[in-house]
């Protein structure tokens, strides 16, 4: 799959992280628009279409497992969806039975995500 023109959704509430990221998907031809926490994003998903959501699963304002819950609740097309976290007590068998593709450890490895995203055919 080419990365040229893929609309990401790309959810996290540190503000650098989600500048850092986007500079480097957009350098590759995604096209990313960001939202500080969960809520956002689902405001964000219900007026526009995107092909990948990347999620931090920690965030104040609407976590990313509400956030994949209403995904996959909403039957909304995603190619992909994946989430980030910090921490490890994430039933991810769980995740992954609502649609999950990938959870991801922070400090995210940009390439590996790439690839992910690539792979989605």
């Amino acid at each position: 799959m080419s990365l040229e023109g893929l609309k990401l959704l790309l959810v996290d509430d540190e503000a650098d992280l989600c500048q850092v990221l986007s500079w480097d998907f957009e350098d590759v031809g995604i096209q990313v628009t960001t939202a500080n926490g969960g809520n956002e994003a689902i405001d964000l998903l219900k007026g526009n279409q995107f092909d990948v959501v990347l999620s931090d699963i920690k965030m104040p304002n609407g976590d990313g497992v509400e956030l994949l819950e209403y995904i996959h609740k909403n039957k909304v097309e995603i190619k992909g969806v994946f989430l980030m976290t910090g921490y490890s007590d994430y039933p991810v068998k769980d995740l992954m039975e609502m649609g999950l593709n990938k959870l991801f450890k922070k400090p995210i490895e940009v390439d590996e995500l790439l690839n992910e995203f690539r792979a989605l055919g």
